[in-house]
């Protein structure tokens, strides 16, 4: 400490501590980052599936993304394969990338089934909706755990039963990168 400058101790004699949602305390050599990528795993009662998260800054607390998502079960006689994703909206609490997240989104997901002798495409529309809490390390590194709903119509499909189809259950966890 140099002289003249006022150090702000507390009634205990120690410096305050940081804030729990903040990994990284805030100060003037932090970078304000305008993207994020991330890559994770979302999880329902019926299904995992890996994610890439994009998103980009609108507003501090505002974040508009791209969540594009593969699946693939098979069992001895079918498969199911869908590939989809979603445009979210995301909000921050703190700032963004950092802390407290809601998330809600709209997309499309194109299922293709195989069984024994039948091959079908259908399409559906999927809303997600989750919140979480983002930690924040030097670098832009981040990570992301979440819970929340996620919703994919039933796809008109007459061969296999789609059990991640309707209203689901989903956990989130991911790695990303500011930048």
């Amino acid at each position: 400490v140099a002289r003249g400058d006022i150090v702000k101790v507390s009634s205990t004699g120690r410096q305050p501590a940081m804030t729990l949602l903040d990994s990284v305390g805030a100060d003037s050599s932090m970078v304000d980052y305008t993207c994020n990528f991330a890559a994770g795993l979302s999880a329902g009662t019926s299904f995992f599936y890996p994610i890439i998260d994009f998103q980009f800054s609108l507003t501090p607390q505002f974040a508009m993304g791209l969540k594009p998502f593969f699946l693939s079960s098979s069992g001895e006689t079918s498969s199911v394969t869908a590939l989809g994703g979603f445009v979210t909206g995301n909000y921050y609490g703190t700032d963004l990338y950092r802390g407290m997240w809601i998330q809600g989104g709209v997309g499309y997901v194109q299922f293709l089934t195989r069984s024994i002798e039948i091959e079908e495409n259908a399409g559906s529309i999927g809303l997600l909706t989750t919140f979480g809490w983002r930690g924040y390390w030097d670098l832009g590194l981040n990570i992301g755990v979440g819970a929340g709903v996620q919703f994919i119509q039933s796809p008109n499909i007459a061969t296999v039963e789609v059990r991640s189809a309707n209203f689901q259950p989903i956990v989130v966890l991911d790695i990303g990168l500011n930048f």
